[in-house]
């Protein structure tokens, strides 16, 4: 169908040859895509890999979190033991000051007992070394 003789087909056998035997465009064209499937499948692996690392990290997070957790409800039990500590330690205390109080008291009123009666033992004293004589 070329009107230069030259680039016409001389036989159907090389009709045959020409249609069997692919086109450079062709080629490059699968090459190409081939190429871009490399790329997707690489940057596919990548993502996976790149997952599951993120995965793993969440995990180590997520435990991280829960170990903190657990830490802080210790904490919150260990204040409200140093708490109900002070408060039985406060009142130890104010119990113990009474008590010193009280036996403050009883001293002075025993010491003044002494003075009121040390004239008369003095006396009772000296009167039995007196008459022991």
């Amino acid at each position: 169908m070329q009107a230069n003789p030259k680039k016409r087909y001389l036989s159907v056998g090389e009709i045959k040859k020409h249609i069997a035997k692919p086109s450079p465009w062709i080629r490059r064209s699968i090459i190409a895509l081939l190429f871009i499937l490399l790329v997707v499948i690489g940057l596919c692996v990548q993502l996976y890999h790149q997952n599951a690392v993120l995965a793993a990290q969440q995990q180590s997070i997520d435990s991280a979190d829960s170990k903190n957790t657990a830490l802080q409800q210790q904490l919150v039990d260990y204040q409200e033991q140093m708490d109900s500590l002070k408060d039985e330690y406060q009142q130890e205390v104010k119990v113990l000051k009474q008590q010193l109080h009280e036996a403050n008291d009883k001293n002075q009123e025993l010491s003044r007992k002494i003075r009121e009666y040390e004239p008369h033992i003095n006396r009772m004293f000296h009167l039995g070394v007196d008459s022991q004589r």
